[in-house]
């Protein structure tokens, strides 16, 4: 959101917290969505998230980890 092309822990909570959805809920989301651990969300790790949310026919998948739920 500061034109960097990653999505910081404080931009993602932010982000999610303006549609209600708890700071500590919407971090936990961001650290899963974080496969590579680096302390930001790249526009392929963000992406690979809205696929298994809206893809996935897996029932067991975590696609909601990009809202924090397991």
């Amino acid at each position: 959101m500061d034109g960097d092309g990653y999505i910081e822990p404080a931009e993602y909570a932010a982000m999610l917290t303006a549609v209600g959805i708890a700071a500590e809920t919407a971090l936990a989301g961001f650290t899963r969505l974080d496969t590579d651990h680096d302390g930001r969300v790249s526009a392929a790790e963000l992406i690979a998230g809205v696929a298994r949310l809206f893809l996935s026919q897996d029932p067991a998948d975590h696609g909601t980890a990009m809202l924090g739920h397991a």
